[in-house]
């Protein structure tokens, strides 16, 4: 527990609702309600951002500035898949058996606890430094690869709620999460307007016809979000 967090339940402004026990599978731990003084407020930027969600192994997350957001727990993946392999050559319920049942949820605990850390620290930053985050409407609908697994799933409506309770908690007059319609914004050349018709998914890199741009795909989608929203075309 951090030394901030233990000056927070030790305020006298603080004002505790309720406490709830759960159990993780291996450990007992108490999570508590509590009210306090509001957060001091971050300073407006005047800085926006377009982010193309995507479904491949360039990073899940590709920013209008070029920057690729990478979330790797592939050694997790692995460990849990060979425990799991270990198991199964197992009797079941045997004391070899229950010794590998706990070290498996040590990982799977391990792995969700980095995702929740890397989700709160992501959040966190990208509202300090911009005022508006853009985003395409289907955001809800793709699936992400997470260190390679097709199995798994990155939580991205929660990461955009954790988005939106940031931008309220620290910045509540930024315009913060915004959305966009989704059509054509990766065929599209976001220098001269450009739609390129035949462009295929699996492209990652394509040259516009028109102005003769070197386009990388995710990148470019992500301008294209954030303009759309620059030109008035936000979904409410």
């Amino acid at each position: 527990t951090s030394v901030e967090y233990l000056d927070l339940l030790n305020s006298p402004d603080t004002k505790f609702n309720n406490i709830t026990v759960y159990y993780d599978g291996l450990n007992h731990y108490a999570s508590f309600n509590i009210e306090t003084q509001p957060p001091e407020q971050l300073p407006l930027t005047g800085e926006h951002i377009g982010c193309d969600i995507n479904s491949n192994k360039n990073g899940w997350l590709v920013t209008s500035e070029g920057q690729n957001e990478f979330f790797d727990v592939d050694h997790d993946n692995q460990m849990i898949k060979h425990i799991n392999r270990l198991m199964s050559k197992c009797r079941n319920m045997s004391r070899r058996w229950k010794k590998l049942e706990k070290r498996l949820q040590k990982w799977y605990n391990k792995r969700t606890n980095q995702l929740n850390d890397y989700i709160e620290k992501l959040t966190y930053n990208l509202v300090k430094k911009y005022d508006t985050i853009v985003f395409e409407e289907n955001y809800s609908t793709i699936k992400i690869l997470i260190g390679g697994e097709e199995n798994m799933m990155f939580p991205l409506s929660r990461f955009i709620k954790r988005l939106k309770d940031k931008f309220q908690l620290y910045k509540p007059e930024a315009d913060g999460v915004q959305f966009v319609k989704a059509h054509n914004t990766s065929r599209r050349c976001h220098h001269c307007g450009y739609i390129n018709k035949e462009l295929k998914v699996k492209t990652r890199n394509w040259k516009c016809r028109k102005c003769g741009k070197i386009l990388d795909r995710d990148t470019n989608a992500a301008i294209n979000i954030l303009n759309r929203w620059f030109n008035g075309d936000s979904l409410k």
